[in-house]
């Protein structure tokens, strides 16, 4: 359970550093929210934060009837404030874009430069990391015995696959 929990936050840890890298390669640190190095800091130490939560809650699920509904809430928590954290970074992605778009920088106009593939790009990873995380937090709002646990076919639809998606992108 731990290591499946854990692979949104590596995953979304990768789109966090190829916006910064982006940022920083079309010379538009001026455009971004945070500076580039700042929101990548903030937003893979706040993962940092929502996965150990969820580890641990991860941890009190194989121990006892009252530690395991206690446990589910923690890592209920740290899917919680993933999400969260990964919501303020599309839009701060969203805003360096829109702001991109308005005054772009000389290195962001050159022909090989293609940034509406690289932030479609990021878009779309986003977009699956959300489906996964939101996956999640349903499947453990419903229990141990809710639909969504007792499906394998729906943990391949929703985890498995939308987490092959997201590296096949990346």
């Amino acid at each position: 359970m731990v290591l499946i929990i854990a692979s949104a936050p590596l995953m979304a840890g990768t789109v966090y550093i190829t916006l910064g890298r982006f940022i920083r390669t079309l010379n538009s640190t001026g455009l971004a929210v945070l500076r580039s190095s700042w929101m990548t800091k903030v937003c893979v130490l706040i993962d940092i934060v929502s996965s150990v939560y969820q580890i641990m809650g991860s941890a009190m699920t194989a121990s006892g009837e009252h530690d395991a509904k206690t446990g589910i809430n923690i890592i209920m928590g740290g899917l919680g404030i993933q999400l969260a954290a990964f919501a303020s970074f599309v839009l701060m992605a969203a805003v360096f874009y829109r702001r991109l778009s308005r005054e772009p920088t000389a290195t962001a106009l050159r022909p090989h430069v293609q940034r509406r593939r690289h932030v479609g790009m990021l878009y779309a990873v986003s977009a699956l990391i959300f489906v996964w995380s939101g996956f999640w937090l349903i499947e453990f709002g419903g229990g141990m015995e809710g639909t969504l646990t007792r499906t394998e076919s729906l943990m391949y639809v929703f985890d498995a696959a939308t987490m092959f998606l997201v590296a096949a992108v990346l």
